[in-house]
């Protein structure tokens, strides 16, 4: 496997370590997450709209104890050529013998 342009501790985040980097051919909107301990600011955004706290606990695989209530979602619209990365997030251990995200 051909390492990619992000840290180590970055690709690890995503399944596999495998994620893609896509060039936008157009503005495009994302979301965060957020709450709690974690604010509006952050490294991780979806394409897909968050449909609750829950939902998106499971679906970006946040540990609760990370302190991200995923109680309020932010938006932002990210211009036309502005490379990003996808891929499916990583499952997390919790460390109490739960898994998020499988």
């Amino acid at each position: 496997m051909n390492p990619g342009p992000l840290d180590d501790a970055v690709a690890a985040t995503f399944r596999g370590g495998s994620y893609t980097a896509n060039t936008l051919s157009e503005a495009t909107t994302l979301y965060r997450v957020y709450g709690g301990n974690a604010g509006k600011i952050g490294s991780y955004w979806t394409r897909t709209k968050p449909s609750g706290p829950l939902q998106s606990q499971l679906d970006s695989a946040l540990a609760p104890q990370w302190g991200n209530s995923a109680s309020k979602v932010v938006s932002m619209r990210v211009p036309k050529g502005t490379t990003i990365y996808e891929g499916a997030a990583a499952s997390q251990s919790t460390g109490v013998g739960q898994i998020l995200g499988v």
